[in-house]
């Protein structure tokens, strides 16, 4: 992992991978976007200690197929609520609701 940014700003963590002969800053937090390097962007320091272990790169990218996998099947299930005029609230108390109803018949089960 490599510090990129400008020298006198905020510096932000990056995988740096090769692909197709350059290399190319990933960003190690999968909710913030790759950025190109810019002209005046450099590496300006590279991670010697992490206390919290960041995943592989294959991981690192297995992460990032499933959170857009799972944002659009939330996106369909929102779409589809909305449809059926079902506010968030709604579907709020519904989960709430049948939650409990699952808990209580494991409960029920188990004895």
């Amino acid at each position: 992992m490599v510090g990129t940014g400008y020298p006198w700003t905020a510096t932000e963590l990056k995988f740096l991978v090769q692909e197709r002969g350059r290399y190319v800053p990933r960003a190690a937090n999968p909710k913030y976007e790759d950025v190109e390097f810019e002209p005046d962007w450099q590496v300006v320091g590279i991670a010697v200690q992490i206390y919290r272990q960041p995943p592989a790169l294959r991981t690192y990218y297995d992460l990032l197929s499933v959170a857009d996998r799972l944002n659009d099947e939330w996106d369909q299930v929102a779409r589809l609520a909305a449809a059926y005029g079902i506010t968030p609230e709604i579907v709020k108390d519904l989960i709430e609701v049948h939650g409990r109803f699952v808990r209580q018949a494991r409960r029920e089960r188990s004895f």
